[in-house]
């Protein structure tokens, strides 16, 4: 049976990749241009919409085609709209975020390139036939590759490469070329490398020590001023995503509050272009609502991808430390050695070398790394221009709003959270105490919502909590404010998995109808597609998601184990000493010399009257058990005629006592 070939496309992607291609040709008719994944997640959006009712199996007509290209042309080319640049954003993120090993490997491959044409020019070289002319140009090549390797200066530049020609004559001099081009391309390769690192670690020594250092910049100094500056700018636009977030939130709360018997979402969905005039007539139109609620979207993602560049950022300040460490260790140890001592083997300070080496190309990586996060942070500062040119939301506006409206930012609704917490731990105390300890307890049920307590939890820090830490109750019943969750209240463990609410009245709502809340959250992000990714529900949406892991729960308990749960096993005639061992047998092998000199009887041997008088302990008990048991005579022998002449008898005398007797 022959195995279908993987790269053949099934007939739904081919109908995928016609309808993609078909909505970037219209788009680029009205000058929008739009990326094949930018298209492939608005087609994801517009099926899930339920308003709409398109199915991918229903698309090979030519009408539901053209409805649906129709629908997200409509989307894409929507001018002023926050859900579509927010959807945007979070396309362009996905895209162009990398993990730190991706960064690093694309960061070895760029230098790889870079330097390929030089290191194939010197393998290519060849010691027969060669001029002295070709040879020292070879050998320059060599002290340029030493430069290009760890980007401590120009090559072109005199005074780095008289540095870097000084450092290579101490440990390569020109008269082993010969020996060097006589190599194969791999082992020259390799030998190249090591040439690199020894040269860039006298460098650097010779910097450290005062004594040159031609075009090598203060790269710890120069990332520590760029780390500080990163995070004093992200610092300053989480705080202006919070305090929008929380201004947004409050139109939407004071809408939801007005229209509490109103809809299910809170807000009026409508694909109908904002009218700036509507907008000012009325107090809280529908439309005005909405575009607070995407603003609102906005920021929050905004700060969601914020916080996670900035905890990258915290990995390379990190790393800088530890960097900074180790190369001051290591150039503290070299000048021990070499200032101690005028004449040095090479075995012990090569390593050191290239060890300082290894420590400046860290340096290197964390600026590449930092760089690509700074790049990143930029690139996210351009989505807000849209906000910025024109203002959808008029300062007034949003002003006149929020007159009577409280604006409450996340950390002071933590601060209220951490002070309903503490008065009703000192409410629960009393009523705890006033309780009997007798009363039954409710069985816990394993299909029911259960509400975790974070000082219980062993691994907080690996549980996935859903909705990226949102409030699900907030967004279904406050008319779809994005309020962050405050863990400190608990944890919701319901379905294999856990949600995180923003107040103990939303914790103790959600705990008591979970599924309500989770179909309603489902329901409201596919109706409105910008809040898919926001929410992380790309595989809730499509497929079941896999399950949460089981939470680990701290509990109190208490062992008590046996001082001795076995026997000693103890020989007291034990002995290692084969002398003692020798000792013991000679003394009884002169037994047999020895002659008897008293008389021994059962009752005399041994035996004498003696009276003694004391006090017994006090009583004590223990919690260990105790155990009762009998005592049987132990069985005793006497050997007589062991001592005297060498025909005397022998005989052996029972003294065992009986089981009635006294012993």
């Amino acid at each position: 049976m022959n195995s279908p070939d993987p790269t053949q496309a099934t007939p739904i992607e081919e109908i995928i990749r016609r309808i993609i291609k078909k909505i970037s040709t219209e788009c680029q008719r009205t000058g929008t241009l739009v990326s094949e994944t930018l298209a492939a997640f608005t087609i994801k959006a517009v099926v899930l919409d339920p308003r709409h009712g398109c199915l991918l199996e229903n698309m090979r007509s030519e009408p539901d085609g053209d409805r649906l290209v129709a629908l997200c042309v409509r989307r894409l080319t929507a001018r002023d709209s926050p859900a579509g640049q927010l959807i945007r954003m979070q396309v362009f993120f996905e895209t162009s975020y990398m993990p730190r090993g991706d960064v690093l490997a694309d960061y070895g491959r760029t230098v790889e390139s870079r330097l390929t044409p030089i290191v194939e020019d010197i393998v290519a070289a060849t010691a027969a036939g060669a001029s002295g002319p070709e040879l020292e140009t070879t050998y320059r090549r060599i002290v340029a590759f030493t430069v290009l390797v760890h980007g401590i200066g120009e090559p072109s530049d005199d005074a780095v490469e008289r540095e870097a020609t000084a450092a290579l004559h101490s440990v390569f001099p020109p008269a082993e070329l010969g020996n060097f081009l006589a190599l194969s391309a791999d082992e020259r390769r390799v030998q190249l490398g090591e040439l690199a690192d020894i040269v860039a670690g006298v460098r650097l020594f010779n910097r450290h020590a005062g004594k040159g250092g031609a075009g090598i910049e203060d790269v710890p100094g120069l990332l520590e001023r760029a780390i500080s500056a990163t995070r004093a700018g992200i610092d300053q636009e989480l705080q202006l995503c919070s305090t929008m977030t929380a201004r947004y939130n409050g139109v939407i709360r004071r809408q939801a509050e007005q229209h509490q018997d109103g809809e299910e979402d809170g807000v009026k969905d409508t694909e109908e272009p904002i009218n700036d005039g509507d907008a000012a007539d009325q107090s809280l139109s529908p439309q005005f609502v909405r575009l607070c609620a995407e603003m609102a979207a906005h920021y929050r993602q905004l700060e969601l991808y914020l916080r996670q560049l900035l905890a990258d950022v915290g990995r390379v300040a990190a790393q800088l430390i530890q960097l900074r460490d180790a190369l001051e260790r290591l150039l503290r140890r070299l000048h021990g050695i070499i200032d101690t001592s005028p004449a040095v083997p090479a075995c012990v300070v090569l390593p050191l070398f290239v060890e300082v080496a290894d420590v400046w190309r860290g340096f290197q990586v964390e600026t590449v790394c930092l760089s690509t996060l700074s790049t990143l942070h930029s690139q996210l500062h351009g989505f807000m221009a849209l906000y910025h040119e024109r203002e959808l939301v008029p300062e007034g506006w949003l002003a006149e709003r929020l007159a009577d409206v409280e604006v409450i930012t996340d950390a002071e609704q933590f601060e209220r959270n951490q002070r309903a917490m503490a008065e009703a731990a000192a409410t629960e105390d009393k009523e705890e105490a006033s309780i009997s300890e007798d009363t039954p307890k409710e069985e816990e049920d394993s299909s029911r919502a259960r509400v975790l307590a974070v000082d219980r939890l062993k691994n907080l820090t690996q549980l996935p909590v859903q909705y990226n830490r949102l409030c699900p109750v907030a967004l279904v019943d406050g008319g779809g404010q994005l309020l962050v969750g405050d863990h400190r209240l608990g944890l919701v463990y319901y379905d294999e998995r856990y949600f995180c609410c923003s107040t103990p009245a939303a914790l103790a709502a959600f705990a008591a109808r979970p599924e309500h809340y989770t179909a309603a959250v489902e329901q409201r992000a596919r109706r409105h597609a910008e809040l898919i990714h926001l929410l992380d529900l790309e595989e809730a949406l499509t497929e079941r998601p896999r399950p949460a892991p089981e939470p680990v729960l701290l509990a109190e308990r208490a062992v008590q184990t046996e001082l001795h749960p076995e026997p000693v096993a103890v020989d007291p005639e034990y002995s290692w000493n084969e002398w003692t061992m020798r000792r013991r047998a000679l003394l009884l092998a002169d037994l047999r010399r020895r002659r008897t000199s008293g008389a021994q009887t059962e009752r005399s041997h041994l035996r004498r009257d003696a009276t003694s008088q004391v006090y017994r302990p006090a009583g004590a008990q223990t919690q260990t058990r105790r155990d009762a048991a009998t005592k049987v005579p132990q069985r005793r022998s006497y050997l007589h005629g062991l001592r005297g002449a060498p025909d005397s008898q022998h005989g052996t005398v029972d003294l065992t006592p009986a089981i009635d007797e006294e012993p």
